[in-house]
């Protein structure tokens, strides 16, 4: 097994709850682009999306980890502290929903019908 460490002659910067913070934002192409060859920043910034952790980490098995992980800090702890929710399951399933229809009309009645729930939810 490859154990991987920081090269220290490199500034390191943490990002640590980064979706807490309003101001700060995942990476975007240019910013990426300093890191990367920019064709290889836009792949990259496509498969993993442009939070630092899954980007700079460039392997499917750790995102997938690293996005089930995201998902339950943002539903259990920041959502759940927010409003009471009682079916958590459906809250998930909606996410997903919703991220397959990313740039796509939205209906509320079609989503409370793929999640067998009332529109009025």
């Amino acid at each position: 097994m490859k154990v991987k460490s920081w090269d220290r002659s490199k500034p390191l910067i943490i990002f640590d709850e980064l979706h807490k913070m309003p101001d700060l934002h995942p990476l975007d192409v240019r910013e990426a682009g300093a890191l990367l060859e920019p064709r290889e920043a836009l792949s990259r910034i496509i498969r993993f999306g442009g939070f630092p952790e899954p980007f700079l980490e460039n392997d499917p098995v750790f995102y997938a980890r690293w996005k089930r992980s995201h998902l339950d800090v943002i539903l259990r702890q920041d959502l759940l502290d927010m409003v009471a929710i009682n079916d958590i399951k459906s809250v998930e399933t909606l996410i997903e929903l919703l991220r397959n229809r990313v740039c796509s009309p939205v209906s509320y009645a079609n989503l409370a019908n793929d999640l067998q729930k009332d529109p009025q939810t």
